[in-house]
């Protein structure tokens, strides 16, 4: 059953334009910001407690609404609750889509548009400055670190927990962009930071090691090496570096032929990343070990 929702939602994840309207992170922003102003006068320097006052109750209702729908319609309830998590999970818009805006107007000569759609894989982890020069590396390093947060690490915790785990990834995530937006917040940016790092830890390691498999396997292993260099960059360091060694082709081009071929051998290799998840999930289901 999993494995269905998980192909049912990277179909429908290609109409963002129908999908987006319930993905908009705005709501959950304006619930964040009143929950935290209700409880920081009761503990204003612990950013744990907040966290889980924030998290706590949507967590709880989709753990409720798994076990309730578990057997509903011999399962498909719950079938379309999982695909509905992983849409939830992946966010607005489409990472393909972002770098396909980005070759488009590199292609053109349109650095504003290039500009901004660097700035949207990015997301925010990372600031773009306006007229700073845009490199192709990277978008490589953004598309690379957006496949995995927005869509191997809500897949592997739907593989072990069902819907609930998809949706403990994004609310995480959201919760972190809030953190990083709002001012006086560090004790809830640090317990996010935290968190997201756990969360992470499994599911970059499995995304490292199927790169490799998609990729070159010996340039992956030395990026996974490389990684540990500067653990500061955690997740987001071993998987741009694992990604960028299982390319193995230099990502610091300029010419527009030169970087359409990037971008496409880039999208590739997450395209044969993805399939080496599908195949390990479908010798789960099989197995008996994953619903």
């Amino acid at each position: 059953m999993r494995l269905i929702a998980i192909l049912l939602s990277l179909w429908l994840n290609r109409y963002t334009d129908r999908v987006d309207a319930w993905r908009n992170p705005e709501p959950f922003f304006r619930y964040a910001a009143r929950v935290y102003a209700r409880v920081r006068p009761y503990r204003p320097g612990n950013g744990v407690l907040p966290l889980l006052v924030l998290l706590g109750p949507p967590l709880l209702l989709a753990a409720f609404l798994q076990w309730l729908f578990s057997g509903w319609l011999l399962g498909l309830v719950n079938l379309l609750f999982g695909v509905w998590a992983l849409l939830f999970a992946h966010g607005p818009g489409s990472v393909d889509g972002q770098l396909r805006v980005f070759a488009q107007a590199w292609r053109e000569g349109r650095g504003d548009d290039a500009q901004a759609a660097l700035a949207q894989l990015l997301g925010a982890d990372a600031a773009v400055a306006d007229g700073a020069p845009v490199s192709p590396a990277q978008v490589i390093e953004g598309f690379f670190w957006q496949s995995f947060r927005r869509g191997f690490a809500p897949l592997f915790w739907f593989v072990l927990l069902g819907p609930v785990g998809a949706i403990l990834v994004r609310l995480v995530e959201l919760a972190r962009q809030f953190a990083l937006q709002q001012e006086g917040v560090e004790s809830v940016e640090q317990s996010t930071a935290a968190l997201s790092f756990a969360l992470d830890w499994l599911p970059a390691r499995a995304t490292a090691l199927a790169m490799g498999l998609a990729g070159s396997f010996v340039h992956a292993l030395e990026g996974w090496k490389d990684s540990r260099q500067d653990p500061d960059e955690g997740a987001r360091g071993l998987v741009v570096k694992a990604a960028t060694g299982a390319l193995n082709e230099p990502t610091y081009v300029a010419e527009p032929d030169a970087v359409d071929e990037l971008l496409v051998d880039a999208r590739g290799l997450i395209s044969r990343t993805l399939l080496v998840w599908l195949a390990v999930i479908a010798l789960l289901s099989l197995a008996g070990l994953t619903p």
